[in-house]
């Protein structure tokens, strides 16, 4: 039996993130306050004769501006790294799951067609479950067949049981943060370098998704004289 979902869920500190980015500005004042105490502290520490003569509310206000404005960049590209991290966690924590409580189906397909590519890549054409499906690999990782060996690809599915589903959904159902923070998802930053489409379009499927994966792969075919016995 699965254990009772945590407060602090896969999807709940995804949405922690993502609330965070959305309103950048929220906790960034006590952070430049706070930063312009520690250098405050270090200028007089250094300079407390010259500063003594000088307007110190007027010195400390100016420290402060200044540090708002050179250290939000900073602090905004932070808030989307720690972003970029929670969505590795969200679906590094969705494959564990899959793991311990998916139910796994294993398929060989032998009708495959390879299409030698000109960058020194190969695609494997084939059909899964009624649908076109390709696999691409570079040529050296092809298998080297021999005698009564063939080409096939392995499909490896895991779904979730369905006595686990409800928890699973507790736990990973993202479509909607992908709907309310769509923006923030879209954002320059996450889509230009730190996430890939496909990180973020996984956000938007169905939690519950069947996860499936391709391997070429070689097996060893009965010789004639053992099939015609």
């Amino acid at each position: 039996m699965l254990d009772k979902p945590s407060r602090n869920s896969p999807r709940d500190k995804l949405k922690n993130h993502l609330k965070a980015c959305q309103t950048p500005l929220k906790n960034y004042p006590l952070k430049a306050v706070f930063l312009a105490v520690i250098f405050i502290a270090i200028v007089f520490s250094f300079f407390s004769q010259i500063l003594i003569s000088l307007n110190a509310m007027g010195f400390t206000t100016l420290s402060l501006l200044i540090l708002l404005v050179l250290g939000y960049p900073c602090h905004l590209q932070s808030l989307y790294h720690d972003l970029k991290l929670s969505i590795y966690q969200y679906q590094q924590d969705k494959i564990d799951f899959f793991k311990t409580y998916g139910e796994k189906q294993e398929d060989v397909i032998d009708d495959i067609r390879i299409i030698y590519e000109t960058d020194n890549t190969v695609t494997v054409q084939f059909i899964y479950q009624g649908q076109p499906s390709q696999l691409s690999l570079s040529k050296g990782a092809i298998p080297q067949s021999y005698a009564n060996q063939q080409l096939v690809v392995i499909a490896r599915c895991r779904a979730i049981a369905k006595e686990h589903l409800s928890a699973y959904l507790t736990l990973f159902e993202t479509r909607d943060l992908a709907q309310e923070y769509q923006t923030i998802l879209k954002h320059p930053i996450i889509t230009e370098g730190l996430l890939s489409d496909n990180d973020i379009l996984q956000l938007s499927e169905a939690p519950d998704k069947p996860m499936v994966s391709f391997q070429l792969a070689l097996i060893t075919q009965p010789k004639e004289s053992e099939t015609s016995k």
